[in-house]
């Protein structure tokens, strides 16, 4: 029997991804719900952000998810985003709307640069593109 493929994980900032500029205001896009549960099902999902980890949890419970029951965690780092992913055990995607050039740079020197799924900070539907993005990278449903 061969060794288990490395669970796939999806990093996710928040300011720029769950939160966008449309119709005239910085808000909550629509489906944040839906796209977590979905991911939950192809992924453990971890919050890279420099939101704090008790900020993150109260965000969430506001919006009634469930972190346990969708595998939703968080990921330290210091100086860059980049800092923490390792990339020797981790199988990942990074949902971000703006990268720093030295994050970017890190990624290409791992060979990791498509693995940056960038978001528009405005408009409301970018959780599904992300979400059509993915489907057609990992040939899922």
């Amino acid at each position: 029997m061969g060794m288990p493929d490395k669970e796939k994980v999806l990093f996710i900032d928040i300011d720029g991804v769950l939160f966008g500029e449309y119709d005239g205001y910085y808000q909550l896009r629509p489906g944040v719900s839906s796209f977590f549960k979905w991911a939950s099902r192809h992924f453990r999902t971890e919050f890279l952000t420099c939101w704090s980890w008790p900020r993150v949890q109260i965000f969430l419970e506001s919006l009634y998810i469930d972190r346990r029951s969708l595998r939703l965690g968080y990921r330290e780092w210091r100086n860059l985003k980049t800092d923490g992913i390792n990339p020797e055990s981790d199988d990942f995607y990074i949902v971000d709307d703006n990268l720093l050039v030295e994050e970017i740079n890190q990624l290409k020197a791992w060979g990791m640069e498509n693995r940056y799924l960038k978001v528009d900070k405005e408009g409301r539907d970018q959780l599904e593109h992300v979400k059509e993005r993915i489907i057609r990278m990992e040939g899922i449903c």
